[in-house]
């Protein structure tokens, strides 16, 4: 995983130079590989605040205006699973907050309305990258695959966690 850490040491260093949200990611790799913890820590890293929300969640455009209006500046979004996000007009909905930070909606009376929301970045994560949609997956700048850890991996991550858990 040395390629990922580099990359986001990387991009994370540039983002709070810039003083800039950090681009969208899109972390990709098996089941138990670290996509979750990876955007926590990403989250942790930027010292932004940290949404995360499986996908088969947003059912429909209430849910996803119900999520984006609980997001701040610089907010870390982690849309798990984003294979399972439904191919509707929520799509759309999130394809525009992600480009430009805005939704549109319908207010009561039918009208279009649109809505600035706060810079944020999405880190979606999945483990099917296939059933994305490639209009999807072009909106993320970032992109990461994590692969299963080595026996000698998974053996220093055990003691570093069992050494500290004692403290």
């Amino acid at each position: 995983q040395q390629a990922v850490k580099d990359r986001l040491t990387i991009e994370i260093g540039a983002a709070k130079k810039t003083g800039k949200p950090l681009p969208h990611l899109l972390i990709t790799g098996r089941s138990g590989c670290g996509k979750s913890t990876l955007s926590a820590i990403v989250a942790q890293e930027m010292g932004s605040p940290y949404l995360a929300v499986l996908a088969d969640k947003l059912k429909d455009t209430h849910d996803l205006i119900r999520l984006l209006a609980q997001v701040t500046e610089g907010t870390i979004l982690h849309l798990d699973e984003a294979h399972r996000l439904r191919k509707n007009s929520s799509c759309e909905l999130l394809y525009s907050a992600m480009e430009d930070f805005t939704v549109a909606y319908r207010n009561g009376a039918g009208q279009v309305k649109r809505a600035a929301i706060p810079p944020f970045t999405l880190i979606s994560s999945t483990n099917m990258s296939g059933y994305l949609a490639p209009s999807f997956r072009e909106r993320h700048s970032i992109l990461l695959h994590l692969v299963p850890y080595t026996d000698e991996e998974s053996r220093k991550i055990a003691g570093w966690h069992f050494r500290n858990k004692e403290k």
